[in-house]
């Protein structure tokens, strides 16, 4: 292990059409494993909201069961995975008519440069739908958006 993940920051935009929203799971791959998407507050997760709903893994989470959603723990996920593995949100619809229109997803991994205590820290970006049209995923559409 080289360079340590040490925060996961992730911000999803439900379109603001009707039906758009969904009560599925939402599930974030990155660097070899998933995420459960799901804040430790209101659950209106994915519905449609002016702004984003974002999501911390990590430090300073505020995610459901961040101790079971940490890219620290129990495995250590190291940012030389991010180019090997899928980077992906994958939809778990509530049944085959729950869709979700998903207008916009910005993901920031942060790192650390080397084990080394006081190693800087670097950060990248990685965007999907920010200048394209809303996409709808679901059952009978596709469940996955590949980064």
């Amino acid at each position: 292990m080289s360079k340590p993940i040490t925060k996961i920051e992730l911000k999803l935009w439900t379109a603001q059409t009707p039906g758009a929203g969904t009560d599925g799971r939402v599930y974030l791959g990155l660097a070899g494993r998933e995420y459960a998407v799901k804040s430790s507050g209101n659950g209106h997760d994915f519905q449609p909201a002016p702004e984003p709903h974002v999501f911390v893994f990590g430090q300073g989470a505020n995610v459901a069961l961040a101790e079971h959603n940490n890219p620290a723990a129990p495995w250590q996920t190291d940012f030389e995975d991010v180019a090997l593995c899928p980077k992906f949100l994958r939809l778990a619809p509530k049944g085959d008519d729950d869709n979700w229109n998903l207008q916009r997803a910005d993901l920031t991994v942060w790192y650390r440069e080397s084990l080394v205590a006081g190693a800087p820290m670097h950060a990248r970006n990685f965007s999907r739908l920010s200048n394209s049209p809303h996409l709808w995923l679901g059952v009978q559409r596709g469940l996955y958006l590949f980064f």
